[in-house]
């Protein structure tokens, strides 16, 4: 016999046991093509507060607090919308899940958390003010091109990294090669092709 399985939360959970009377089976195949499965795109993201507050135009920074966190679980076209580290705005549902369930635990526990269902996400963008402070000026173009026509270009770098440390001219040039490095990528997927940089792994 055939039978349709819901699953909470968006989550895969197999079959523990069969709803037809009188069956006791309880191992069952997952019918992948089957015309009752259905499959959409699901990814779970935890989200920390920004601690940077607004108040009448002055932004001020919170000391000696944790930032909260929460996860948020997207769906269909809002997987892959955002990228670690972008500033954002969820819209959603606030639900509770048992604790343990994220991992896809099957033991039951007393312990419950809370989760967003997210229905929109929007990505902030810059502020303008902060944009324009952080353009070049004339004066440090000039000082690009002077630092660029240095005949030993590399050196003068690798000198410049931390230059209260004296000497260790190896492992700053490892350093230094490791911060300009890195293997240049893109979103699996995305048809914009935006860039995501490379990680960057060094062992000192």
């Amino acid at each position: 016999a055939v039978f349709a399985l819901t699953q909470p939360h968006n989550r895969y959970t197999p079959a523990s046991s069969c709803p037809t009377e009188g069956c006791l089976s309880r191992s069952f195949t997952t019918e992948r093509s089957h015309s009752l499965t259905h499959t959409i795109d699901t990814q779970t993201i935890r989200v920390q507060e920004n601690n940077m507050e607004t108040k009448d135009g002055v932004v001020a920074v919170e000391h000696g607090r944790v930032p909260r966190c929460v996860e948020c679980h997207l769906t269909r076209d809002l997987v892959d919308t955002c990228l670690p580290g972008d500033l954002i705005t969820v819209t959603g549902t606030v639900q509770v899940e048992q604790y343990g369930e994220a991992s896809g635990k099957q033991t039951e526990t007393c312990m419950f958390v809370v989760c967003v269902l997210a229905s929109s996400i929007h990505t902030c963008k810059a502020d303008p003010a902060t944009a324009a402070a952080d353009a070049f000026t004339i004066s440090d173009y000039y000082h690009i091109r002077e630092i660029h026509g240095q005949p030993s270009l590399f050196r003068l770098l690798v000198h410049s990294l931390c230059p209260a440390i004296y000497g260790q001219e190896l492992v700053k040039a490892g350093l230094m090669l490791c911060l300009f490095g890195g293997v240049s990528s893109s979103v699996a997927g995305d048809q914009s092709g935006v860039g995501v940089r490379g990680e960057a792994h060094i062992l000192v």
